[in-house]
């Protein structure tokens, strides 16, 4: 009866120490967040040399971007690698994206689509675009245009606004095994351009602009490309630039008002 006791008394301590040592991981995250990051780090990192999956992240973090600490790439990896270890989704997205791009890392598609793997089967959209990126150029993986497609639609089906954008330019021009669809592309386009997208706000604001695929309405024009200018690439702002002057014509300078009035309070849907 002594050793059961004794047994119990043990297991509801590790429980409790476990429950302990996650809330003190979440009180460095959230230090982390609102930019405290002396506290973020005097919490994270005794958690992180404890095996806590999440500190590990957030510290690879605070080492990669210079919250507090001199960015440091080499031990960015080392908190990403021990988290992604542990099965934590984003660390294997982080490292992924590192091997994808040879950012710290030796650049290697191959390790990269293993990660992305991983954090894919667990629902992930951004991993399962980049995964499907990866098979529709071959990059790292056999190329697979239905392999790439499909981890397309499933990216695009949990709203990841590249995925939305990158699939509507496949129905826009008719690529493999899409069909030429303008009316979805254009439905996709206003997805991606909804949660943020540069690069669908360019699309639909250049197509306002020349009724090519909508119909033509500066307004809409004007818009869209002024979004473009805030959201997207820099090569893309400048197309942006130009066009919206040409769509600017065609709106009166109080509307002109209005609509940047609307520009400057817009986000973009979560």
């Amino acid at each position: 009866m002594r050793r059961l006791l004794y047994a119990t008394v043990m297991i509801v301590g590790i429980l409790l120490s476990g429950a302990s040592a996650m809330a003190t991981s979440m009180e460095g995250v959230a230090a982390l967040q609102r930019g405290d990051y002396r506290e973020a780090l005097r919490i994270l990192k005794p958690a992180a040399r404890l095996g806590d999956p999440a500190a590990q992240y957030y510290l690879g973090q605070a080492y990669e971007r210079g919250y507090g600490v001199d960015v440091n790439i080499s031990l960015a990896v080392r908190w990403y690698a021990e988290a992604a270890g542990r099965g934590h989704v984003e660390a294997n997205v982080q490292l992924g994206k590192m091997n994808m791009l040879g950012r710290g890392l030796t650049r290697d598609s191959s390790r990269a689509s293993e990660f992305f793997s991983f954090a894919s089967r667990s629902g992930h959209p951004e991993a399962t675009y980049l995964l499907a990126v990866l098979y529709l150029e071959g990059e790292g993986v056999p190329r697979s245009p239905e392999r790439g497609l499909g981890l397309l639609n499933q990216a695009a089906n949990l709203n990841h606004p590249a995925a939305l954008n990158h699939l509507a330019s496949f129905y826009a021009t008719g690529s493999g095994e899409i069909s030429q669809n303008r009316g979805r592309a254009y439905e996709l386009f206003h997805m991606a351009a909804a949660r943020g997208n540069g690069d669908a706000m360019f699309n639909l604001g250049r197509a306002y602009l020349t009724g090519d695929g909508l119909p033509q309405d500066s307004h809409q024009a004007y818009l869209w490309l002024g979004l473009a200018g805030g959201y997207g690439s820099v090569s893309v702002q400048t197309a942006a630039a130009s066009l919206r002057r040409q769509a600017a014509q065609g709106v009166l300078r109080a509307e002109r008002q209005v609509i940047d009035a609307r520009i400057r309070a817009w986000t973009p849907l979560k």
